[in-house]
C-alpha cells in the first residue's frame, strides 16, 4: 500500500474525507506533513506554521465554543472588514482575524476595519453584533492600541488566549479541516453585483 492510499483510508476512517479534496480546500502548505496530523491537539508551536486560512479556522473554532450558535466563516476576499461571523446562544460576534510576523501590532487599521464591518452585517444579517473581537498571534499590543480598542468597542485577543483555549478546548487539525471545508458566507456582494 502506498502513502497515497494510506492516507485516504485513514481519512475515510476519520471524516470521510479525500486527501484531493482537502488539497484543493486548503493548498500545498496546508496538507504536507499535517495529514498524518489531523487527530493530534493543537500545539503551541503549531500556531507558528499556520496560514491565515488556518488561523481564521481556528478563530471560528474557539468562537464556536465560546458562544456556541452557528459560526460562519466570511468570504477570503471582500469580506468587508471581518472574518468569523457568531450567531451564538446568547450575544452575536464580529472577529476579524490578524495573522502577523511582528510581536505587536503595529497599525490600528485592523481595529478600524471590525468596527466599520458592524453595520454592514447588521444590514446584512438583520440581527445586532454586541461584541467585537480581533483576533491577533501578537504577544501583546501596545498602550496606543489598546486605547484604541477601547473607543471602538473591540476586544482585543493576543498570542496567550488563542494558547489558552486551544488547550482548554482541545482544538485539533481535523478541526481545522472540517471548519476550513464547510460553505463559507457568500452573500450578493462576493458576486460582482457590489
Amino acid at each position: 500500500m502506498n502513502e497515497n492510499e494510506s492516507n485516504r483510508i485513514f481519512l475515510a476512517a476519520v471524516d470521510e474525507i479525500a486527501p484531493n479534496r482537502i488539497r484543493s480546500r486548503a493548498g500545498k502548505q496546508f496538507t504536507k506533513g499535517l495529514v498524518r496530523d489531523m487527530p493530534r491537539r493543537l500545539i503551541t508551536e503549531d500556531l507558528a506554521r499556520m496560514t491565515w486560512r488556518h488561523f481564521e479556522s481556528l478563530a471560528a473554532e474557539i468562537a464556536l465554543r465560546e458562544y456556541g450558535g452557528k459560526v460562519l466563516l466570511t468570504p477570503q476576499s471582500r469580506d468587508k472588514g471581518a472574518d468569523v461571523i457568531v450567531m451564538g446562544d446568547s450575544v452575536n460576534v464580529l472577529i476579524l482575524c490578524n495573522l502577523t510576523k511582528h510581536d505587536h501590532l503595529k497599525s490600528e487599521l485592523p481595529l478600524r476595519e471590525i468596527h466599520s464591518a458592524r453595520p454592514f452585517y447588521e444590514r446584512f444579517t438583520q440581527v445586532k453584533f454586541g461584541k467585537l473581537l480581533l483576533v491577533s498571534n501578537v504577544k501583546s499590543y501596545g498602550r496606543q492600541i489598546q486605547e484604541t480598542a477601547r473607543t471602538l468597542g473591540v476586544e482585543l485577543m493576543d498570542e496567550e488566549y488563542i494558547i489558552q483555549r486551544v488547550r482548554q478546548y482541545e482544538i485539533t487539525w481535523q478541526d481545522l479541516l472540517r471548519r476550513f471545508s464547510q460553505p463559507r458566507l457568500f452573500p450578493f456582494w462576493t458576486r460582482g453585483f457590489w
